[in-house]
């Protein structure tokens, strides 16, 4: 019984995770941007200087990606390179990248309230799914989220 009810975290977290893209995405869309793009900018609002190699290494997506991302937000003037050496450069949102993002982040916080109109709801849910991958990570010694 136990190995369902975690089945049914990791099914209840992929869920939250699919409708957290699929809004996201749809938000996006208005601003001409994809869901990487939107996870770059995250970085660099969350890291300021944040380098190339590091959104890699913390997102999981390729070096090659993400230097075709940050591309595409320097054309876009979201963000601006700064170079602190000949090949390291820290990376910065612009004023219209913070836009982009505190508004992307406000609306899609709108939208997790109305699904959640009850916030107790949704982090007692976060919660005993946050729970239940730390108990089966640690029971197979791999690792927690905490």
């Amino acid at each position: 019984m136990k190995n369902n009810q975690k089945q049914n975290y990791f099914k209840e977290i992929h869920k939250l995770n699919e409708y957290f893209r699929l809004s996201a995405e749809v938000l996006l869309k208005k601003r001409h941007l994809n869901y990487g793009a939107y996870i770059v900018l995250n970085s660099i609002f969350d890291n300021p200087d944040i380098t190339q190699y590091k959104i890699a290494k913390t997102t999981g997506f390729s070096v090659q990606r993400v230097h075709q991302i940050i591309n595409m937000l320097e054309e876009r003037e979201l963000i601006i390179r700064i170079g602190i050496s000949k090949y390291k450069k820290q990376l910065q949102l612009t004023p219209q990248g913070k836009d982009v993002v505190d508004t992307t982040e406000s609306e899609l916080t709108a939208q997790f309230q109305s699904m959640f109109r009850d916030q107790q709801v949704l982090v007692d849910t976060l919660s005993q799914s946050i729970k239940a991958m730390n108990d089966y990570l640690t029971s197979k010694n791999v690792g927690s989220l905490a």
